[in-house]
C-alpha cells in the first residue's frame, strides 16, 4: 500500500474530530489509542500506548509516565512521544533511536557515570550531562510486564538522551532515543482515540 493509500485509510478511522474551536481544551494526558495530532507540521497517529512505573522498595507506584508509539501520515516514520505529570505537564518528542556506539561509549561507561552521579555524553556537537538513573517497569495492553533501566542526559538546549537497558529473555539489550522538550501548546489535537 503506498504512503498516500495507507495516510488516506488511517484519516477513514477517525473518529469524533475535536473542533478547532475546542483544541485547547484537550492535551495528551487525555490520548488513546487511535487519536491523533498534528506536532511541527506533521500528522501523527497514536498506535500504540505504553505505561512506565518507577516503584518503591514494597512495590508500590511512586512515578508513571506514559509513552505513545507514533505513526507519521507524512513520512510513515515510527517516533516515540512521552509525558508525565510532575510539578507541570513534561512532554517529550522522540525521533531519533541510536545505538551505544552512536554515542561513543559502552554501557560500563554509562553505569560510571551513574554511579559517580556525574560526567557527560558528547554526541552530535552537544554535551550531554547527567541527570537520573532508576529502574522502572514497561507494560504495554496484551503483553507481559518488562523491567527496564534508564540512564537519563540532558543538555542545555532542552534535549536529552536516555540510555535504556531492557531484560530480554534473560539477557541485556541497549537503546538510546534522543528526545527534545515540548511545550503542550505546540501540540494540535485533532480526536483523542479510544
Amino acid at each position: 500500500m503506498s504512503t498516500l493509500a495507507k495516510s488516506f485509510d488511517l484519516l477513514r478511522r477517525l473518529e469524533s474530530p475535536i473542533p478547532k474551536n475546542r483544541r485547547y481544551q484537550f492535551d495528551v494526558k487525555g490520548l488513546k489509542k487511535g487519536a491523533f495530532f498534528r506536532y511541527k507540521k506533521r500528522t501523527f497517529m497514536v498506535e500504540e500506548v505504553f505505561v512506565y512505573e518507577e516503584r518503591n522498595k514494597n512495590g508500590k507506584c511512586k512515578n508513571s509516565w506514559q509513552e505513545f508509539k507514533l505513526y507519521c501520515l507524512e513520512d510513515e516514520k515510527t517516533s516515540y512521544l512521552e509525558w508525565e505529570e510532575d510539578d507541570e505537564i513534561e512532554i517529550y518528542f522522540c525521533a531519533t533511536k541510536l545505538k551505544l556506539k552512536d554515542i561513543g561509549m559502552s554501557i560500563t561507561e554509562v553505569e560510571k557515570i551513574a554511579d559517580k552521579e556525574s560526567g557527560e555524553i558528547r554526541f552530535d556537537g552537544e554535551n550531554y550531562a547527567y541527570d537520573d538513573d532508576y529502574r522502572a517497569f514497561f507494560r504495554k495492553e496484551g503483553a507481559l510486564e518488562s523491567e527496564c533501566y534508564f540512564y537519563d542526559f540532558e543538555s542545555s538546549s532542552g534535549e536529552s538522551l536516555s540510555v535504556e537497558a531492557w531484560v530480554d529473555e534473560g539477557d541485556w539489550e541497549y537503546e538510546v532515543y534522543r528526545s527534545a522538550s515540548v511545550s503542550s501548546n505546540e501540540i494540535d489535537m485533532i480526536s483523542v482515540g479510544g
